[in-house]
């Protein structure tokens, strides 16, 4: 599973979880064309391919990114045992 929420607005606590379908490799070329909103600063990315919207209750988006100290944006994994600790 995957959380999105939007970086630097962690307060808003407003977030959407979603199951990973499956991952895909793409080109700088290729993600640019997907007009994803960032430009390109590699020659290969690692995408996750969606599947259903999920519910895991009302999580401290917040606490759960402290958590894991200073983040760039960067991917965080847990497992779903330890996303649980930041339900409200």
């Amino acid at each position: 599973m995957r959380i999105l929420f939007d970086y630097g607005k962690e307060a808003d606590n407003k977030y959407r979880v979603f199951r990973v379908h499956h991952h895909a490799t793409m080109t700088a070329e290729r993600l640019k064309r997907s007009e994803y909103p960032s430009e390109p600063n590699a020659d290969k990315y690692f995408c996750y391919v969606f599947d259903e919207e999920v519910n895991l209750g009302n999580l401290d988006i917040a606490a759960l990114l402290e958590s894991v100290g200073d983040n760039d944006g960067s991917p965080i994994f847990k497992t779903g045992k330890e996303i649980i600790e930041y339900r409200k």
